[in-house]
C-alpha cells in the first residue's frame, strides 16, 4: 500500500485513482486524487528515458519487485543521480522494508550528501522500524539543505502529533501550508492538532476543508467524525464515521 506521502522524484505528475477495485474508496466515491508534487524532475540519460517509463508504470500500479528491478537497471545507467537509489529506497519503505531502505537512502547520500528527500526518507524508514525514534535531527538536515521542502515540515508536524506537542506541531504546519497550499494531508494535520489543543471549532474546520480538497484521504473520515462528536454534533458523525 502507499503511504499518504510518498515522493517519486523524477516522474509525471497526472491525476490518478487510489485502488481500483470494488473495495476502494475512490472507485465507491467515483473521486480522484493528484499525486503529492514531485520533488524535483530529473532529466533522464536518453539511453535510460524507457526503462524509467517502465519504472514509472510499475510505480503506479504498486508493483514494487518490478519498479526496484527496473530502477537497479538505471543506476547502472547513471551511477551520479542521487534520485535514483532514493527512489528505490522509497519502494522498499513502502513495503514495509527499512533496512533495505536506509541503505538505498545511505547509498543516495553518497552520490549527493545534500539531497534533502533521503534525508526524509531515513527519517520515515526510521519510524517503521521504531515509532519511537527521535528524527527532528534528520528532518533538520533535511530543511538546511532545502529550506522549502513542505513535506518535511509536515512530516515533522506528525511527529509532534505523535508526542502530543500540538504547539510544535502547529509552527510546523504553517510552513508546511505556505509550501503546501489546498493539502488534505495538511489540514487533516491542522484538524488533528486543533483538536489536541481543545480547539474543536478549528478542527471541525480543518477536518471538513481536508476532506473537500481530498475525498479518497480514508484516515480525514475518521478524523472529521471525532471532530463532530467534539463539538456535539452527534449525528454528523455518523456518516464519516460509517464511512471510515
Amino acid at each position: 500500500t502507499f503511504t499518504l506521502t510518498p515522493t517519486f522524484v523524477g516522474a509525471t505528475a497526472q491525476s490518478v485513482s487510489i485502488a481500483t477495485g470494488p473495495g476502494s474508496l475512490a472507485t465507491a466515491l467515483r473521486v480522484y486524487y493528484t499525486v503529492t508534487p514531485l520533488y524535483v524532475n530529473t532529466p533522464r540519460a536518453p539511453q535510460s528515458v524507457d526503462e524509467y517509463n517502465v519504472a514509472e508504470a510499475a510505480y503506479l500500479k504498486g508493483d514494487w519487485t518490478a519498479y526496484i528491478a527496473d530502477l537497479q537497471q538505471i543506476a547502472t545507467i547513471e551511477p551520479t543521480a542521487a534520485d535514483v537509489p532514493y527512489d528505490i529506497g522509497e519502494a522498499y519503505r513502502l513495503q514495509g522494508d527499512y533496512k533495505d531502505a536506509l541503505d538505498a537512502y545511505t547509498s543516495s547520500l553518497h552520490i549527493n550528501s545534500s539531497f534533502a528527500p533521503s534525508y526524509l526518507g531515513m527519517a520515515r524508514a526510521n519510524l517503521l522500524r521504531n515509532p519511537n525514534t527521535d528524527i527532528t535531527q534528520l528532518l533538520s538536515t533535511a530543511l538546511q539543505f532545502d529550506p522549502n521542502y513542505g513535506e518535511v515540515y509536515l512530516e515533522r508536524a506528525n511527529y509532534y502529533l505523535y508526542h502530543n506537542q500540538p504547539d510544535l506541531a502547529l509552527n510546523d504546519l504553517d510552513s508546511a501550508n505556505k509550501r503546501m497550499p489546498n493539502s488534505a494531508l495538511v489540514q487533516l494535520s491542522y484538524a488533528r492538532a486543533y483538536l489536541a489543543q481543545g480547539n474543536v471549532e478549528k478542527g471541525l474546520a480543518s477536518a471538513e476543508q481536508a476532506n473537500q480538497i481530498d475525498q479518497t484521504l480514508l484516515p480525514t473520515y475518521f478524523v472529521l467524525g471525532q471532530a463532530y462528536v467534539a463539538n456535539a454534533k452527534y449525528t454528523d458523525a455518523i456518516k464519516p464515521l460509517n464511512t471510515f
